[in-house]
């Protein structure tokens, strides 16, 4: 599996499985977008700025708020736009060949690399992890064999948003295949696993949900539901008592990593 995703065991200290902003983030990014975006002409004489340049800001919605944050909290002379942008609002923007924005920030290093690929633009990555996230499985009164990615994958009342356009339903099925090569599970069972996967998939007839709605119905009526540890805590925290169970399989967590990239 691609180093883009990390899939070896992680400790147990929650601190360090919560959502983690890169310290050195704040002033990488605005550097960063100074120097590419404008350049070193545009930033003034003396500290004065002279045409104040806007930034446009497409960030996955699960770290849009974060990310205006950074850009609320950024000094110099340019303002930040940041508008919630999924990797499928993306593909559209490109395939309607749409005014893209200056920064991306998807969930991921797959994410990005495969869209780039798709659409044959070579987008250029200027911080490799903005922040990261575990992708977790979230449960209350459910049986999910937790032993590997691959195992818990074919739990018939395990939920997950569409993997062509989610980070966080993608990244299970990297870790699974990985589990093959890595011979911790049988090429047989991903099989299983994979055709529950589809058959589950092929049965939606609306929209995907949303890892807010995935988390509101275990909450609701019991269940399992991949998400982003992020969201998971904030579903745990706004349902307290719940009885909803955060974990990653015993072969290890995956990560979303955000990447930062120039369009």
């Amino acid at each position: 599996m691609s180093a883009r995703h990390s899939a070896s065991p992680q400790p147990q200290n929650r601190a360090a499985r919560t959502v983690v902003l890169v310290g050195a983030a704040v002033v990488a990014v605005v550097a960063v977008i100074a120097l590419v975006v404008t350049g070193l002409s545009r930033l003034g004489v003396g500290g004065f700025c002279g045409d104040r340049t806007e930034v446009a800001v497409a960030a996955e919605p699960g770290i849009a708020d974060q990310v205006r944050t950074l850009a609320d909290e950024a000094d110099g002379c340019h303002d930040f736009r940041v508008d919630a942008v999924s990797s499928a609002e993306m593909t559209t923007r490109l395939a309607d060949r749409e005014a893209l924005p200056d920064v991306w920030v998807p969930d991921s290093a797959v994410r990005l690399a495969g869209l780039s690929q798709d659409v044959q633009i070579p987008f250029e990555t200027v911080l490799n992890s903005l922040a990261s996230t575990p992708v977790v499985i979230a449960s209350r009164d459910a049986e999910v064999d937790m032993d590997t990615w691959t195992s818990a994958l074919a739990a018939p009342e395990l939920t997950m948003g569409d993997p062509t356009v989610s980070g966080a339903a993608d990244a299970p099925i990297l870790a699974a295949t990985s589990e093959v090569e890595s011979m911790r599970a049988t090429r047989e069972a991903l099989g299983v696993s994979m055709a529950a996967l589809a058959q589950r998939q092929a049965g939606r007839t609306e929209a995907p949900p949303t890892e807010s709605e995935m988390l509101d119905a275990v909450v609701a009526g019991g269940g399992a539901a991949i998400v982003s540890e992020q969201q998971g805590v904030l579903a745990a925290r706004a349902g307290e008592g719940s009885g909803l169970a955060l974990a990653a399989p015993r072969t290890g967590a995956v990560f979303l990593t955000y990447p930062l990239a120039v369009t």
